[in-house]
């Protein structure tokens, strides 16, 4: 199996061994660096070139906006996947505007941190706050939308298979490459995956995705 570098940035110790004991406990990705703040960051950076950079916004010295900005400057191809408490919508924009692959508030389930990784890694972008902060500013103004209030209701697939379909969606699978675990046609996934976006009135595969991975948390294989 493929690994995959990863710097932590996060100015609380307590905080950033978290992290890196849930990164380094995935099997699948592996902390080469931790920074204290935005200037330690960019030179972890420099020495390591990692795979994916998580990073948290407020850090003393320079914040982590800044510090990656300056990382795009040297990289231009460098992931970033922010880890913040902040959930407001001109934070999130900042985080897009500055070339975040991914956002996540602090208080996300360990399975979704690892995951949102496995989507960057692999070319998808993950920015589950925004959708909530999206899904609930389209509530405000009268106009329809889909929290998955269902999920909070037990569910039987028709078809079993369906099932497995999902889980590996939200392992940020690809179609060609669920046909290939499942040994069927590339063509019948594609069709299967419409069917589910019909059925739960998922408007974009981003939003399949985050269905994907909010139904595996509260539903783990037994």
């Amino acid at each position: 199996m493929k690994t995959f570098s990863v710097i932590v940035a996060e100015d609380h110790n307590i905080v950033r061994a978290g992290i890196v004991n849930i990164i380094n406990s995935s099997g699948e990705f592996f902390v080469v660096g931790e920074a204290a703040n935005g200037l330690d960051l960019i030179e972890k950076f420099k020495s390591f070139k990692p795979d994916i950079i998580i990073s948290d916004i407020n850090m003393k010295k320079m914040n982590g906006l800044t510090a990656i900005h300056k990382i795009l400057e040297i990289d231009p191809n460098a992931k970033v996947l922010f880890l913040s408490v902040h959930s407001d919508t001109r934070t999130i924009n900042l985080a897009k505007t500055n070339g975040a692959w991914g956002y996540l508030h602090k208080s996300c389930f360990q399975g979704e941190l690892i995951r949102a990784l496995k989507c960057i890694v692999n070319g998808d972008k993950y920015f589950s706050e925004a959708e909530e902060k999206d899904a609930f500013e389209l509530n405000q103004s009268n106009e329809p939308t889909n929290n998955f209030s269902f999920l909070d209701e037990e569910y039987i697939f028709e078809d079993e298979r369906e099932e497995n379909i999902l889980r590996l969606i939200a392992d940020c699978k690809s179609s060609k490459e669920i046909a290939a675990i499942l040994n069927t046609s590339q063509k019948t996934i594609e069709r299967i995956r419409s069917l589910l976006m019909e059925r739960f009135n998922l408007r974009s595969h981003t939003e399949l995705v985050r269905f994907a991975v909010l139904f595996v948390v509260k539903y783990p294989k037994k």
